[in-house]
């Protein structure tokens, strides 16, 4: 695989070609050869890189699966990065979806989404407030956890304060709905507030 797909490459459609039809199992499995045989091969990078962007989100759900069985996880986590720069607010969703629980290793590709989530909701909430406020005030709120949990602790209380903002406009309109969570970005503006000089 490695001697086939490394530049020059003689096959380079091999993967990205057929990508889009195969199910997860198989894209999973391709990639967690490809990670296994980056070390030998470093020129895989680009090959990695190319099948992820090539799948999309499904490529980059594989991508999360997988990145935690590597030896070598860098190459597949610089392509989410890459991925994650040009993905849209449906692929940005479905990647936040796809993280598993608790990985100090994802920790820091979880914050690159929740920041390009909030990058993407804030642009659209310029065109359609109505539609996206209450999803960009969740993700600021998300953000501000995952900052705190980052040890930024000072930006994770402006994202904090941003998202209290935010929720109390939605609670004015609808406080049943938007109250409780108007409350919980309070409560951790407050918690993060302790912590931060």
């Amino acid at each position: 695989m490695g001697t086939v797909l490394s530049p020059p490459a003689r096959c380079p459609d091999v993967l990205t070609g057929p990508v889009t039809v195969v199910s997860h199992a198989q894209l999973e499995q391709a990639l967690t050869v490809l990670g296994r045989a980056v070390s030998q091969h470093p020129g895989l990078s680009q090959t990695i890189s190319d099948t992820i962007r090539a799948a999309g989100h499904a490529g980059g759900i594989a991508a999360l699966g997988i990145a935690t069985r590597l030896e070598h996880p860098q190459p597949v986590l610089a392509a989410l990065r890459t991925l994650i720069t040009t993905a849209d607010i449906d692929t940005l969703y479905a990647l936040s979806a796809g993280l598993p629980r608790h990985s100090i290793l994802l920790s820091p590709i979880s914050l690159t989404i929740t920041e390009a989530l909030v990058t993407r909701l804030r642009a659209a909430a310029t065109t359609d407030r109505d539609a996206y406020l209450p999803a960009l005030a969740m993700s600021v709120n998300n953000l501000a956890i995952r900052l705190g949990e980052a040890g930024r602790r000072a930006e994770g209380l402006a994202a904090a304060q941003e998202a209290a903002t935010l929720y109390r406009e939605l609670a004015a309109e609808n406080p049943d709905v938007f109250g409780p969570a108007a409350e919980n970005a309070q409560n951790l503006m407050s918690a993060l507030g302790e912590d931060t000089p």
